[in-house]
């Protein structure tokens, strides 16, 4: 009623170097009216280093489309199988 539009997902499993990054653009369901909304990230990890020293944020980068960036700052460890969710919220009208 009001054009509350959410959308949420998660990212294919990637491994991240030791200091590594990746970079993952999505394509979401529906479109928002504008780049105004919100993105909200979060972490999983089946290895053991997911609470230390990783990281993961996102952005709009059009109406329909999000940027996640994910980090991995520690200096001697691959972080392996790690996925990044994400939650929308804006207007759609």
């Amino acid at each position: 009623g009001d054009g509350t539009l959410i959308c949420w997902g998660k990212t294919n499993l990637v491994n991240i170097s030791a200091y590594g990054s990746e970079v993952i653009d999505i394509n979401l369901p529906y479109s928002y009216k504008d780049t105004n909304y919100l993105v909200i990230t979060s972490i999983t990890d089946t290895g053991p280093y997911w609470a230390n020293g990783f990281t993961v944020a996102g952005y709009p980068t059009s109406e329909d489309k999000i940027r996640l960036m994910l980090g991995n700052f520690l200096v001697n460890a691959t972080v392996e199988n790690v996925s990044g969710g994400f939650i929308t919220i804006g207007k759609w009208k």
